[in-house]
């Protein structure tokens, strides 16, 4: 009889396991699903909840820090981390993206390195610190010519050209381009205003992608496109590239456009005219005309 009991007790337990196992994992697919959709104030809070039940979980300690790192805090993504209890090559690939938006190229550089399979991501991370550290050579191949010199040496007019040329030759290829009625020029300009107010897309990749709703940027075949999506370079809002681009039906595209540059216009008209007003009263106080 104790046997028995001992066996159905085994039973019970092994049940138990298993069904808070399939609890983990649907906690952690909601969590992922919260950071698809662009929920990231929720999926943070999820992954603090999970991490309360789970602590040092690997998985969703890189999730948490990917968004931490891409808000603009890779400090505070790597203390994040460094509570794995059993790190991944996901979790390396965080740290090395980590140090590389600290500026950290040589400490980024050693990190990827610990990863044995690379992948094409891994690849522009360490194309990317080589040219950094100016250690680039040309068997480093992940990267584009054009993507090399920009990294090292930004240039707005040489950003803008590749923008154009790139646009004329998505329309040959009959890809995704822009509406005609597009100033590519003046959007680029447009952009760089509000991208310090704009919230990236989460994700593991080297650079920063950001997607925004604008009415009628692009087509593809006729059919008429919303979203622009824009790529800079790590930590930084130098356009690497922008691009129409599909509509996400199973993501949030946070940033509007026009609303945004409607009121980057609204606080500079504000501040022209409480500097007019300033200047008014000194001219007032000192009687001058």
């Amino acid at each position: 009889m104790g046997k028995r009991n001992m066996l159905q007790n085994d039973k019970l337990h092994g049940v138990e396991i298993k069904r808070k196992e399939v609890e983990k994992k649907y906690e952690y697919r909601g969590i992922r699903t919260l950071i698809k959709k662009g929920h990231y104030d929720l999926a943070i809070v999820a992954c603090e909840e999970f991490l309360q039940k789970y602590p040092g979980n690997s998985y969703v300690l890189k999730d948490y820090a990917s968004i931490v790192r891409q808000q603009g805090s890779p400090e505070g993504a790597l203390e994040l981390l460094s509570n794995c209890q059993n790190e991944g090559i996901h979790n390396i690939r965080e740290r090395a993206l980590c140090y590389a938006y600290m500026g950290e190229y040589q400490q980024a550089l050693e990190t990827i390195c610990n990863i044995r399979c690379f992948n094409d991501k891994d690849k522009s991370i360490v194309t990317f610190c080589k040219a950094k550290l100016g250690k680039y050579s040309e068997d480093d191949s992940a990267c584009s010519c054009y993507d090399i010199k920009q990294a090292i040496s930004y240039d707005e007019k040489v950003a803008i050209e590749h923008i154009k040329s790139s646009n004329e030759a998505a329309k040959e290829a009959n890809y995704y381009c822009y509406n005609e009625e597009i100033d590519i020029e003046q959007l680029y300009y447009n952009l760089q205003k509000i991208l310090p107010e704009a919230s990236p897309i989460v994700n593991d990749s080297l650079m920063t992608k950001y997607l925004f709703r604008m009415q009628d940027v692009g087509y593809l075949e006729g059919e008429r496109t919303n979203v622009l999506a824009v790529t800079t370079f790590p930590n930084s809002f130098d356009i690497m590239t922008m691009i129409p681009s599909f509509s996400y039906p199973d993501r949030l595209v946070v940033n509007n456009y026009d609303q945004m540059l409607l009121q980057k216009r609204e606080q500079k008209q504000i501040k022209a005219l409480v500097r007019e007003s300033q200047i008014d009263k000194f001219n007032q106080r000192y009687n001058r005309k």
